[in-house]
C-alpha cells in the first residue's frame, strides 16, 4: 500500500474521531518473548461514522468508518501478551478481543481466560480467526477499504505503518505481525471482510 494513502486517510486530531460504535483488540500470537522470536501482534481498532470535520477531495465517504487506535506490539512471552490485550481491552473500553488461532488453536482464548481468572479481572468475548491464505491476500480486502478513504490510523503508528507500506511477501525480513492484528480487529468489526471459510479468512464464533 502507498504511503501517500495512509497520510491522505490519517486522523492527526482525535477531535476529528466520531463516538466509536465498538472497539476491539486484534491479537497475532507469538509462542516466545525472546529476542529470536516474532512479536506479538497487538492493536486496537474501532468502527464509527465518517470523520469529523474532515474534508476529502472527493467529499465524505458515508458508511462505517476503521480507526486504528494503537499498536502495541513487542516481544512477549503468552503470559504477557495475554495480560496486555486485557490491559488495552480495559484502557480502550474494548468489548472484544479478536485472535489468530492458527498457531497452537485454542492457545490464545486458554492465555487470556487463565491470565483474567487469576488476576480476578473482567475477560471481554474472545473471537477467533482462522487464516485460510497467506498475509498479502487477507490484507487486500483491508487495503481496499483504505482505497475507499473509510479507514484511518490516529496520531502515528510507525511500526505497524511500516508494515502496511514496507513489508514485500518473500524478501524475509521481520514478520508484519502489527499487520495481521490489524486485519483480525477488522475483520471482527467489519465480518464483510472475512470473505469465506474457503478464502482468506474465517471468524469462528
Amino acid at each position: 500500500m502507498r504511503a501517500a494513502l495512509l497520510e491522505l486517510t490519517r486522523i492527526r486530531d482525535v477531535a476529528h474521531v466520531p463516538e466509536l460504535r465498538r472497539i476491539v483488540v486484534g491479537v497475532d500470537p507469538s509462542g516466545s518473548g525472546k529476542a529470536s522470536a516474532d512479536r506479538c501482534g497487538l492493536v486496537v481498532s474501532g468502527i464509527g461514522s465518517a470523520p469529523v470535520g474532515v474534508d476529502y477531495p472527493d467529499g465524505v465517504v458515508e458508511g462505517e468508518h476503521l480507526y486504528f487506535l494503537e499498536d502495541a506490539s513487542a516481544r512477549l512471552s503468552p503470559e504477557r501478551w495475554a495480560t496486555r490485550a486485557l490491559d488495552l481491552a480495559d484502557e480502550w473500553g474494548a468489548d472484544t478481543i479478536v485472535a489468530e488461532r492458527n498457531m497452537g488453536h485454542d492457545l490464545v482464548e486458554t492465555m487470556i481466560r487463565m491470565v483474567a481468572r487469576t488476576q480476578k479481572r473482567r475477560c471481554p468475548r474472545i473471537q477467533s480467526v482462522w487464516a485460510a491464505r497467506a498475509k498479502q491476500a487477507r490484507a487486500e480486502p483491508v487495503v481496499g477499504v483504505w482505497e475507499q478513504f473509510r479507514a484511518h490510523i490516529v496520531g502515528g503508528m510507525p511500526g505497524f505503518e511500516d508494515c502496511w507500506t514496507s513489508w514485500v511477501p518473500g524478501e524475509g525480513g521481520e514478520s508484519p505481525d502489527p499487520l495481521d492484528a490489524g486485519v483480525w480487529a477488522a475483520c471482527g468489526l467489519m465480518p464483510e471482510l472475512a470473505l469465506g471459510s474457503a478464502t482468506e479468512v474465517r471468524m469462528l464464533v
